[in-house]
């Protein structure tokens, strides 16, 4: 875990360096046009809607919900080893969904020029390319067996994981999604009655 560390420590550096940018751009008048705002145009000429960004902090903070509480039931003790893969397991299904939906206005268009945004993009992800590949293992270690017989360690790692996905969630709110918003790749709008995942967090 000393990589995550290493990691979330950079992290947190340019957090506290860009934080005053957070939102900034669409202040600025004409800048964006909030006429235009969450609507684009698509290859073929149909006019598509843009994802939300309220929806997608929404998201951010169901999956928060949960990883606090699967760093409380992580503790020996506190839950049974198959509620604990069941929880983990919720939380991996709505991070990868999660991530899917990311990944529509995140994509880079190799066929043209990379543009400032497409560059901010590529440098977060390369700082991150370690946590997901711990995430990844993490995952594929800690089965219902492997959590029963080792609860200790199943609950240190935890603890660590859980909090390097936070801080990536936090970073995506006020560094990446206020980017996003200013190259128009997604909308500003009132928050909406549902986000992209399901609301449902009990097991």
């Amino acid at each position: 875990m000393a990589a995550l560390e290493q990691d979330r420590r950079k992290l947190e550096s340019q957090k506290r360096g860009r934080r005053r940018m957070a939102f900034v751009p669409i202040t600025i008048a004409g800048s964006i046009s909030f006429a235009s705002i969450g609507r684009e145009m698509s290859p073929d000429g149909k006019l598509n809607l843009m994802h939300q960004i309220a929806s997608l902090i929404e998201d951010h903070d169901l999956m928060e919900a949960l990883a606090d509480r699967l760093i409380a039931m992580a503790r020996p003790g506190q839950g049974e080893a198959a509620l604990c893969h069941a929880l983990l397991t919720d939380l991996a299904q709505r991070h990868a969904s999660h991530q899917a939906v990311e990944m529509e206005f995140l994509r880079v268009d190799r066929c043209r020029p990379a543009s400032p945004f497409d560059r901010e993009v590529a440098l977060f992800e390369a700082q991150f390319s370690t946590l997901d590949e711990s995430w990844s293992d993490y995952l594929k270690r800690w089965s219902v067996k492997a959590i029963g017989s080792d609860r200790l360690a199943f609950c240190s790692e935890t603890m660590d994981m859980m909090t390097a996905l936070k801080l990536r969630f936090a970073c995506e709110n006020e560094l990446l999604y206020p980017l996003a918003l200013e190259a128009g790749r997604i909308a500003c709008t009132p928050a909406p009655l549902h986000s992209s995942l399901p609301r449902r967090l009990e097991l």
